[in-house]
């Protein structure tokens, strides 16, 4: 599954950032989000006899489109450090969020197969809990990656732009 682009104009890595935050919210360049799936089949009782789980995730991010217009009018391109800060973030994005995608994959990969049997003899009303244990996995996967990853600061001091990386801390994965 591969990263959707969202087309961001700006002249300066700040007011790419900024932009980008006023499409994914503040302090955001992308999202990823997983999708369950449930299906089964009941028995006269009400029961279920066999059940499937899939997993769609949805990925964005902020793509640098040009430095846009203004009044009908090109905006100056960036700088040298300007375009080397925003493809940096960019690529650091891009790349935060196609882990989102790999760690849900490989969480939910690895719980599948226990939930699907879970879900069997369950009344569809018992079946939430075992839903939600599965959403809660993904979370977790999230929120272990965000523990690591996630905040990219864009530090301006004269000509010379840095770009980190840090942890994001806990949120952004609901």
């Amino acid at each position: 599954m591969a990263v959707s682009l969202t087309n961001i104009f700006a002249s300066t890595v700040d007011e790419f950032t900024e932009n980008a935050a006023a499409v994914f919210g503040a302090g955001t360049l992308g999202e990823t989000k997983p999708h369950l799936s449930f299906k089964w089949s009941l028995d006269e009782n009400s029961k279920i006899t066999s059940a499937t789980v899939t997993l769609t995730i949805t990925a964005t991010t902020a793509h640098w489109a040009g430095s846009g217009l203004s009044g009908g009018k090109h905006k100056p391109q960036p700088d040298a450090a300007n375009k080397a800060a925003i493809v940096r973030v960019e690529a650091l994005n891009k790349a935060h969020e196609q882990k989102h995608i790999d760690t849900y994959q490989s969480t939910f990969d690895g719980k599948k197969t226990e939930a699907e049997k879970k879900l069997i003899g369950k009344t569809e009303s018992e079946a939430a809990a075992v839903r939600d244990e599965l959403g809660k996995a993904l979370r977790d996967a999230c929120e272990a990656l965000h523990a690591t990853e996630g905040l990219v600061t864009v530090t301006t001091q004269g000509a010379t732009i840095t770009v980190t990386v840090g942890p994001s801390g806990p949120g952004g994965c609901d």
